[in-house]
């Protein structure tokens, strides 16, 4: 049987092919796109998670020791007084906070311990205005 010019019949098999393509391909990305959105919404989610509060109350933390999971953010408020936050080891500290209301916040990242002082008004070690965050492992 000879086809004439101009004929575009083709066979069924071949003309299923580029549908099964097409969608083959937005399954595969439908799901490659679901599986990006779990891990990225999840660490999203961590980010935009509303920090833990710690009150600086006249000479004191409130409360002076938090424990939290890695990731989480924490906030210093202060409810007035010349205060500056900074951690035994040196790993974070805020600026000054002169006026009610003002606030630091840190993101702990890793598990351990974190003892902090306000550099006005105590020192390493627990002395005079402390507190300590203990990180922990996040759990699924």
């Amino acid at each position: 049987m000879h086809r004439r010019q101009g004929d575009r019949r083709q066979s069924g098999t071949a003309s299923l092919r580029p549908a099964w393509w097409l969608a083959l391909l937005l399954v595969g990305t439908t799901t490659v796109g679901a599986w990006l959105a779990v891990g990225t919404g999840r660490a999203a989610a961590q980010q935009k998670a509303a920090p833990v509060t710690v009150a600086i109350q006249v000479l004191s933390f409130v409360p002076q020791d938090i424990a939290v999971p890695a990731g989480t953010r924490v906030a210093w408020v202060n409810d007035g007084g010349r205060h500056q936050i900074v951690a035994d080891d040196g790993s974070f500290q805020s600026p000054q906070l002169i006026s009610a209301q003002q606030k630091f916040v840190y993101q702990f990242r890793r598990p351990g311990v974190f003892p902090y002082h306000c550099f006005f008004h105590g020192g390493a070690g627990g002395k005079g205005m402390a507190g300590v965050v203990t990180v922990v492992e996040r759990t699924p």
